[in-house]
């Protein structure tokens, strides 16, 4: 994101400088990873300048006009138990880690539940899946497919104070990835169910506050910033574009709801949330090249 970010900056200084229609915001956040309460929402919050006619976002998106993604939902389990002494588990005391392995295979098994299409959003993932296939495609030949299903992973599990103490309290997170046709609150409610018919005393929350979740959300191929931006990458790159969503989530997700189209094009990223992530210093310069032409053309086009 820092080459995004760069090649965002260097298009607004440069632009700052010629003649143009319209106007041009820069917004720069820091906590789009933590779910962009406190940034992305709280600038459409109290700020009515920062909603504009379109955005532009330098997200990674493997040189792909990235229109949509998938929605998130972070799902926190809990499970009480009773405090005891270790040796004398089994006869008294709830252990409450062993409530909880009980039921995480349950919500493992989540992992794949299919989109639930239309004609339309089925011709639609199917044409940003070529996208897709773009960005990751080296990850695993099947990788596409995550924009079809429903993605869950246990990610933390807290519990129990010293191996001679049974746990009273056992807390998981679990991330949850939605494609089309499938909420937030569905998934929940879902998952919910599964677990309560096996222990109803397990409580099942969102960590993040309800404002912040959104469903899966995109922008029309037909919006004029992203047949913009695409004829842009084509002129530059010398080749058709591709569309795609992301399995992650962007602060875009926030001006969609608002009927704003809003799209991320940015370079290629290696090793992402590994180690020496990295993009290239060709694409970082293409990037910039294509942002600031999409935005010199949309100003002056003046038709949102």
């Amino acid at each position: 994101m820092k080459g995004g970010l760069a090649a965002l900056l260097y298009s607004f200084v440069k632009i700052a400088k010629t003649k143009h229609h319209g106007r041009l915001t820069f917004t720069g956040t820091s906590d789009e990873e933590t779910g962009g309460e406190w940034g992305a929402l709280w600038l459409l919050d109290n700020d009515p300048s920062v909603m504009g006619d379109a955005v532009l976002n330098g997200e990674p998106s493997g040189l792909t006009v990235r229109i949509g993604e998938k929605s998130r939902v972070s799902i926190v389990l809990e499970a009480e138990g009773k405090a005891a002494h270790g040796s004398f588990a089994g006869y008294v005391g709830a252990n409450a880690i062993m409530k909880m392995v009980k039921i995480l295979p349950l919500v493992a098994e989540f992992q794949g539940t299919p989109a639930r299409f239309t004609p339309e959003t089925l011709q639609l993932t199917e044409e940003v899946m070529k996208g897709y296939r773009q960005q990751y495609g080296h990850e695993s030949e099947t990788m596409a497919n995550v924009l079809k299903e429903v993605t869950v992973n246990i990610g933390t599990i807290e519990g129990g104070s010293e191996d001679n103490i049974v746990p009273a309290y056992c807390k998981v997170k679990v991330d949850t990835r939605l494609p089309l046709g499938i909420t937030p609150e569905e998934i929940t409610e879902m998952i919910r169910a599964r677990i309560h018919a096996v222990d109803p005393s397990i409580k099942v929350s969102w960590a993040r506050p309800p404002q912040i979740v959104t469903e899966s959300t995109y922008s029309s191929i037909e919006a004029g910033i992203t047949r913009t931006l695409a004829k842009n990458h084509q002129e530059i790159t010398g080749t058709n574009p591709l569309y795609s969503f992301t399995s992650g989530g962007t602060d875009c997700r926030f001006w969609r709801k608002w009927g704003i189209p809003a799209i991320s094009y940015g370079p290629r990223v290696y090793a992402m949330g590994g180690v020496d992530e990295h993009i290239t210093e060709e694409e970082l310069v293409l990037v910039a090249r294509v942002h600031l032409g999409t935005i010199l053309d949309y100003l002056g086009s003046g038709n949102p």
